[in-house]
């Protein structure tokens, strides 16, 4: 991941400073953070389009694996080229950030519940650091979605490995928790905006079913994909942020709307730190032996 960083850093400031910097022109929305911050970008750059907004470019500057702890250490000097960038382009205006989900799974099996403080407190500094270099810029977080974890044994022991918990009804409100920390930063700033989109595969946006799974279209086929969406539900989930946030600003109205923009925690479903539902059941118990056997495997695939 550094040597990754530090090559893209490296190879982004020459573009910029050594004579052949590219234009910006219409470059408004950027784009920061891990797979599904990557995953997302062409596909808001299409609803941008679809809209009659082609000349509003979301410029994409994700990196799958990223975590908000790599943002807030600098790791790569990941944080000093994007502040460098942001610098660099007058034109945007919003900055879209999806962070935290791989901390989330990363941290958990280290930290536990503690992974929460820890994830708002890198996603803080990374607003803070953002805000102090382009204090006229948006920030947009927009959480994650509900996945399926049972779309395979390798994913329920993905899950197991990582939170010691397999129904969706112990494993969503993690994810959820993770939101909930973006919606509390929301609240603290006038210019950052939480999108609450969590349900958007189930057809109900912002308000999820967490007793059950997202449809097995709107999730990555791969057996051993447990993190991403589906093509179908990257372009879902964009229509969702398109709906819920930028549609406003252009002053339209949009089909895909919800109420979105209300927070987790007023749809009654906020973690609860003691929230560890009751046992393991016999499924739990007959994967635990094999657990070990895929671990090493599980804990290097990123999102």
């Amino acid at each position: 991941m550094k040597r990754i960083l530090a090559i893209l850093s490296l190879s982004l400031l020459v573009t910029v400073f050594a004579g052949q910097r590219p234009s910006y022109a219409l470059e408004k929305v950027f784009v920061i953070g891990d797979s599904w911050a990557y995953a997302l970008a062409d596909p808001l750059n299409n609803q941008m389009a679809n809209h009659g907004h082609a000349n509003y470019h979301v410029y994409n500057f994700a990196l799958a694996g990223t975590t908000a702890d790599a943002y807030a250490n600098n790791v790569g000097g990941a944080l000093d080229l994007t502040l460098t960038l942001l610098v660099a382009m007058p034109t945007i205006e919003v900055v879209f950030i999806s962070l935290g989900g791989n901390d989330l799974w990363t941290m958990y099996p280290s930290l536990g519940d503690g992974v929460f403080s820890e994830i708002e407190a890198d996603l803080r500094y990374l607003v803070d650091r953002i805000l102090a270099a382009r204090p006229d810029v948006q920030i947009l977080f927009a959480g994650y979605d509900v996945l399926k974890f049972d779309k395979s044994d390798f994913c329920l022991l993905f899950a197991y490995n990582c939170f010691g918990r397999i129904f969706p009804w112990e494993v969503t409100p993690l994810f959820i928790e993770v939101g909930n920390a973006q919606q509390r930063i929301a609240h603290d700033y006038s210019s950052v905006t939480y999108l609450n989109l969590w349900g958007t595969g189930q057809g109900t946006p912002g308000s999820p079913d967490i007793t059950k799974w997202s449809p097995s279209s709107y999730v990555a086929s791969g057996d051993e994909d447990c993190l991403h969406l589906s093509d179908y539900g990257y372009n879902k989930f964009a229509l969702q942020i398109y709906c819920n946030y930028f549609a406003p600003r252009f002053g339209e109205s949009c089909s895909g709307s919800s109420w979105g923009a209300a927070s987790v925690a007023e749809a009654g479903l906020r973690y609860s730190i003691s929230a560890h539902s009751e046992g393991m059941n016999i499924l739990a118990i007959l994967i635990i032996p094999l657990g070990a056997f895929f671990m090493l495997k599980v804990t290097r695939k990123g999102q």
